[in-house]
């Protein structure tokens, strides 16, 4: 007859062994969805909609917005917005805020009317010049 170890000892060396392993980058987008769901959720409650009642204001299925709450599914822009709209509520704050520099890579960028030869980063240029940044990016 095979001898039973106790019952911690193996499911621990597997579970130290995953968290060892993960990666940080897929933790940070799991932590983000599940943080997602639980506000998506928590406005719900407050407002007593429920599952069903999200979906057709939504025109989805029930199964979809139960998918949505699991913390597992990636969103589309598109639906963030939606949601956002649907329940009066900010996912995710998006506005510029000219006061503050954007934490954003060093990359050299050319800004329209910039001396010749000096560069800026993208964020001077997202910050100082907005409306440059989507002239380039339109065309």
């Amino acid at each position: 007859m095979k001898k039973l170890q106790p019952a911690g000892s193996t499911t621990n060396s597997i579970l130290n062994d995953a968290l060892n392993r993960r990666d940080p980058a897929q933790s940070a987008r799991t932590r983000t969805r599940m943080l997602l769901a639980a506000k998506i959720y928590a406005a719900m409650q407050v407002q007593g909609i429920s599952k069903s009642g999200l979906a057709g204001l939504l025109s989805q299925q029930p199964s979809v917005i139960t998918k949505w709450l699991s913390g597992t599914h990636n969103f589309t822009v598109d639906t963030l917005t939606d949601i956002e709209r649907i329940l009066n509520i900010e996912l995710f704050h998006l506005e510029m805020d000219n006061s503050r520099k954007l934490n954003t890579s060093k990359t050299p960028y050319n800004v329209p009317g910039a001396p010749p030869n000096s560069t800026n980063t993208m964020s001077q240029m997202v910050v100082n010049e907005p409306e440059a940044v989507y002239k380039k990016s339109k065309g």
